[in-house]
């Protein structure tokens, strides 16, 4: 039976080489995955480049769980150590219990940004919820360079980067607002730019950001906005790789400016 779950939790996984991998009980509770290719813990280390986590399939960068060996599996620390139980400002009513691919039938969209869960996920079993990891994780406040941006369940005006306030998949529309009222963005419209940009190149040059302007601003609130927009995005592309930091926001912004 130990034998079968190992077997069950590898095939979720599936990374690009032929490696195996146990699990052990982590202090948190969580599973850890370990390469037994040299039966050593994967370390948590700088990546150089962006990657695919090998849990919940979603793009990652700067620090992650990889192997020792030269090999390309890549574990987002939230994904690599999860919480059994998470329970989410948002949602007070769910109890979040963190599940493995192909355990529940069907289809999973996170109900944050509107995407399939792909691997790993949060589902509650009481509501039909789920979310992706690093957007269970999302800081609900972020902080860069004077701009302060806080984490909603709804978009209150229009989405900076694509016009809209309510998405097309009519769910999933949590989004970062600035405090000064002039800034929101959609977390999937950030994750779009990060996937549009991740097949094309597999580097983390981003493309260009788009300010969709709208009639009836002024000059002066016009620069305003995209003076904060040009702050924001950096910092919640940094969230939504899961690495809100400083360091990986920095890197992130020089990359957009050039």
């Amino acid at each position: 039976m130990k034998d079968q779950r190992r077997k069950d939790w590898w095939n979720d996984v599936k990374p690009t080489q032929d490696l195996v991998v146990r699990e052990k009980k982590s202090r948190s509770g969580g599973k850890l995955a370990i390469c037994d290719i040299d039966r050593k813990e994967l370390k948590y280390k700088a990546s150089k480049a962006p990657f695919r986590c090998n849990g919940c399939k979603e793009l990652g960068f700067h620090p992650c769980y990889s192997c020792e060996e030269p090999c390309t599996f890549r574990l987002h620390r939230h994904c690599a150590d999860p919480q059994p139980v998470l329970v989410h400002d948002f949602f007070k009513e769910c109890r979040f219990q963190w599940v493995q691919s192909g355990r529940i039938p069907g289809k999973q969209y996170c109900d944050a940004c509107g995407k399939l869960a792909k691997g790993f996920f949060y589902h509650c079993y009481g509501c039909g919820n789920d979310l992706h990891p690093t957007c269970a994780n999302l800081p609900r406040f972020l902080s860069y360079e004077g701009l302060k941006l806080e984490l909603k369940k709804k978009i209150p005006f229009n989405c900076c980067k694509c016009g809209w306030m309510n998405r097309k998949s009519g769910k999933g529309s949590w989004c970062y607002v600035s405090s000064c009222k002039t800034v929101a963005v959609h977390i999937s419209c950030m994750k779009d730019m990060l996937q549009d940009n991740f097949l094309e190149n597999k580097r983390m040059a981003m493309p260009e950001v788009v300010f969709t302007e709208k009639k009836g601003r002024s000059e002066g609130n016009l620069a305003k906005i995209k003076k904060a927009f040009k702050i924001a995005v950096p910092v919640v592309l940094a969230a939504v790789l899961g690495d809100p930091v400083t360091f990986a926001v920095s890197v992130i912004a020089g990359l957009l400016s050039t």
